[in-house]
């Protein structure tokens, strides 16, 4: 995938340096973390040999809104914004890796820690 510039390019910033916390969604406990003004949940984690995926997907994502990507001392993790309108649906699982969502950037399975 090309991109025009950088500003369409995910961004990536040290997990330690942002503000983490846990929340409770659909009955499920869930990682959160707060940058610029907005909440993202955290999608999937990764180890460092598996970055380059989780940077494809994260492009793929970001079609659908507002994503980042941290990383810590041996994982990447991808995160979506709470306020992303298919954000209920990938937090929950309903449409990564089931293929019932023809523009789902998570049809085909990848593995994650």
């Amino acid at each position: 995938m090309l991109f025009r510039n950088l500003t369409e390019m995910p961004p990536v910033l040290h997990e330690e340096s942002l503000k983490c916390f846990k929340f409770l969604f659909n009955g499920e406990l869930y990682d959160g973390v707060h940058h610029n003004n907005e909440l993202f949940c955290r999608l999937y984690t990764v180890n460092a040999g598996k970055r380059a995926e989780l940077y494809q997907k994260a492009f793929q994502l970001s079609r659908y809104g507002t994503v980042i990507i941290t990383v810590g001392p041996d994982t990447y993790s991808l995160w979506i914004s709470l306020r992303s309108p298919k954000a209920e649906l990938y937090i929950t699982k309903q449409l990564i890796g089931t293929g019932s969502d023809q523009d789902s950037p998570f049809q085909d399975s990848w593995s994650c820690l």
